[in-house]
């Protein structure tokens, strides 16, 4: 494997480069159709399908996987929503994984002869730290196990410090500056450093609160969803399994959650039985909570093109709306009795604006629920929860996660 430099001004990372890695994350890829008597059949289509969505799964830590490249609709799936997203609504870092995925698979798969090179061009730009480890211990695999030769071009010396760490032989560097005489070499040994590693409390040395409060658990967005959620909020109570899936970056329920469906045993028998459940509860009170508040509200559910606001009434929907924390039921009694500019908004617009945002679940009729209502409805969900852990230990979570949803004033 050979690592080459380019020659660049300076060897913090840039906006310049940042751009450049962009122009390498395409919208929209173009995928071989199997028809083509020329080309491989759909069985090495279906290949690269599997190989690319293995390696995506890897690259994200579970988060994306991947689906219909066989019929040239490709989507990735996101573990911590569920919903399956287009490559244009990736994040240009996630694009670019994806596209060195596809790379590998290509590579990898060639049906016949010598396999060619691989040539990749600031394959890291847009990754952290533990998504390049990703990268680079398949880079250095693929290289190893199916013969090609690849070329890693990069602006960052500490790109080859991720290549070198991952591979069990030599990797080859190339000091384009020095060969080429346009300025001094930049391979100086601190600037071959690994970034630093995730550092997490030892969990036999601290609570769960100070060991929540080490990693900066962010706090729970009861709109999204448990799969949405940090793992600390069902894994409180196993502290020794927790970092050790944090030290593997699987941080999210809903990315365990996929990693376990396919297949993968990350957690012992007894301690993935207490998870689930704490899981399910959990689960419930999300589920209490949203009662009456909907879905998320947000800019783009305002330009949907049902609701049809011209731009001077977008924009004062939008501004209003953020006024009031994207709260769809005060938005829409706000705007039954405040002007829009001069003028009070139609009684049309606003009927289809509460229509729209009901049909959509942004508005639920429904009562927000009071604690003790909540509290009763989790029961009632979950009778059996009654079996696994007694009652005072059900309600002090309760009150734990209902204080994170609904602090107090």
């Amino acid at each position: 494997m050979e690592a080459s430099w380019k020659p660049r001004p300076s060897s913090a990372r840039s906006a310049n480069r940042l751009a450049a890695s962009r122009a390498q994350a395409p919208a929209r890829l173009a995928i071989p159709s199997t028809s083509n008597p020329c080309l491989p059949g759909r069985g090495y289509i279906n290949a690269i399908d599997a190989f690319t969505g293995t390696s995506l799964r890897s690259f994200t830590h579970g988060r994306y996987g991947l689906r219909g490249l066989a019929s040239g609709q490709l989507r990735a799936t996101d573990a911590e929503t569920g919903r399956e997203l287009a490559l244009a609504q990736l994040s240009t870092g996630t694009r670019a994984q994806l596209l060195v995925a596809l790379h590998l698979a290509f590579a990898a798969e060639v049906p016949v002869g010598l396999k060619p090179p691989l040539f990749l061009d600031d394959s890291f730009a847009t990754s952290d730290a533990a998504r390049q480890r990703a990268i680079g211990e398949a880079l250095v695999r693929a290289a190893a196990t199916e013969g090609f030769q690849c070329f890693c071009l990069t602006r960052e010396p500490s790109d080859f410090a991720v290549l070198a760490g991952a591979a069990s032989t030599d990797v080859r560097s190339i000091d384009l500056a020095a060969l080429r005489r346009l300025q001094a070499p930049v391979l100086s040994r601190p600037a071959l450093a690994l970034p630093a590693a995730l550092e997490l409390p030892d969990p036999r040395k601290v609570d769960a609160q100070a060991f929540g409060l080490a990693l900066g658990v962010p706090a729970p967005d009861g709109r999204a969803g448990v799969d949405a959620l940090h793992l600390y909020y069902v894994m409180r109570d196993e502290l020794v399994d927790l970092k050790r899936l944090l030290e593997l970056r699987i941080e999210r329920v809903g990315v365990l959650r996929a990693m376990q469906a396919n297949g993968a045993e990350l957690l012992g028998a007894d301690v993935r039985a207490r998870v689930d459940a704490w899981l399910r509860f959990t689960e419930s009170v999300l589920g209490a909570w949203r009662v009456g508040r909907g879905r998320p509200l947000d800019r783009e559910v305002l330009a949907h093109d049902a609701l049809d606001l011209s731009e001077a009434t977008f924009d004062a929907v939008v501004a209003l709306a953020g006024e009031l924390g994207w709260d769809a039921k005060r938005l829409v009694a706000e705007l039954e009795v405040r002007k829009l500019g001069k003028l009070p908004m139609r009684q049309q617009i606003r009927d289809r604006l509460r229509e729209f945002l009901e049909r959509e679940g942004h508005l639920d009729p429904a009562s927000v629920l009071e604690r003790e209502q909540a509290w009763a409805r989790v029961l009632t969900d979950e009778p059996g929860l009654a079996s696994s852990f007694d009652a005072a230990a059900l309600r002090a979570r309760f009150e734990w996660l209902w204080n994170l949803l609904e602090p107090k004033a």
